[in-house]
């Protein structure tokens, strides 16, 4: 009975954690997958969109859509208290710079700690969940409004 039990504890254990893993939706809005860049492709990748060394814990670039139209940029930091610190500076950097294209930053009224900007033919949505920082560009029209699938992986906190 103690092996069945213990077996039983095994398999829970591991469903839920398998569940963990899916680290970004399938599809966002009418968009699927196109393609994933993870690991060393993804920082080197965010590293030449900032134009300086980005140091994270782990990074993931996800584009959706046939023409990869949509882009979303996940961060992981070590804990929430360091994923803070680089959005706040993130966002005050980005405030205070006139000459780049997400220099007009909309507090999000429905989410805490986050922001929405166009620039460069999309809408940009930029928050914090926990210790991941979200970057997601789109094309499609959400109003205002973090998409439900990204929310349902990554709250806005």
């Amino acid at each position: 009975m103690k092996i069945y039990v213990f077996f039983v504890f095994i398999i829970i254990i591991s469903c839920n954690q398998q569940s963990n893993d899916k680290q970004f939706p399938e599809q966002i809005g009418i968009y699927k997958i196109n393609s994933i860049v993870k690991g060393d492709s993804a920082v080197k990748e965010i590293n030449i969109l900032h134009q300086l060394s980005v140091v994270t814990k782990k990074n993931i670039i996800i584009r959706y859509g046939i023409n990869s139209e949509d882009i979303l940029y996940i961060s992981k930091f070590k804990d929430n208290s360091d994923a803070t610190e680089v959005f706040e500076a993130m966002v005050s950097k980005m405030q205070a710079n006139k000459n780049i294209p997400f220099s007009y930053l909309i507090p999000m009224k429905n989410y805490d700690n986050s922001y929405m900007t166009l620039g460069l033919g999309s809408v940009h949505y930029i928050y914090r969940s926990g210790e991941f920082l979200l970057w997601f560009s789109t094309k499609q029209k959400f109003y205002n409004e973090i998409p439900e699938d990204l929310l349902k992986i990554y709250p806005a906190n």
